[in-house]
């Protein structure tokens, strides 16, 4: 059975538009100074804004956009120079690629997640589909229909490791189990 629950809603409207010709136009903000509140429309939120810019002497936003950042003068200590030392030349190294593991089929206790979110709590990429980043296949639970999967690690020779008995994913020493979610 369903239940409706009416809630009055109050509307705030413009204090400027209503104290310039009484009319109601919905506020979308509010300004608060000291102990006083007025609820303003867009275009009132913006024209009150220049003002108090203009009063204040704080620069308005367009005006700090629009400026360049006038130069700050730097001192230096003054000491005595000191030898250059020796050029090193610097090496880049392409960053390692993340290892990647595929997984086939379902891990006996644990949820299709969990099992996934553990093996990348070890620093592993689950893929897939092999490339040449990926170090292992561990087959599940259903996970000898995935045809794609075990060729591709046959073809790249990727170690499998074959967690269908209950507690050998955990046993491997790979994997810790699962917190359960209340």
């Amino acid at each position: 059975m369903r239940k409706t629950v009416l809630v009055p809603v109050s509307k705030l409207f413009c204090d400027a538009h209503i104290a310039r010709d009484g009319s109601e136009v919905e506020a979308t903000s509010s300004l608060k100074l000291g102990k006083d509140t007025w609820h303003l429309c867009l275009e009132h939120d913006v024209s009150f804004g220049r003002y108090l810019c203009d009063a204040l002497g704080a620069p308005s936003e367009s005006e700090v956009t629009q400026a360049d950042p006038e130069p700050v003068p730097v001192v230096e200590p003054v000491s005595e120079p000191e030898p250059e030392p020796e050029a090193v030349p610097v090496v880049e190294s392409d960053p390692e690629p993340v290892r990647s593991v595929m997984i086939a089929g379902e891990v006996p206790g644990y949820d299709w997640e969990d099992a996934r979110e553990a093996v990348r709590n070890l620093g592993y990429e689950v893929v897939g589909r092999a490339d040449e980043t990926t170090c292992l296949l561990i087959l599940g639970e259903g996970g000898d229909r995935n045809a794609t999967k075990l060729r591709d690690a046959s073809k790249r020779n990727i170690p499998v490791m074959d967690v269908r008995k209950p507690g050998r994913f955990i046993r491997a020493g790979v994997i810790p189990l699962p917190q359960h979610r209340p």
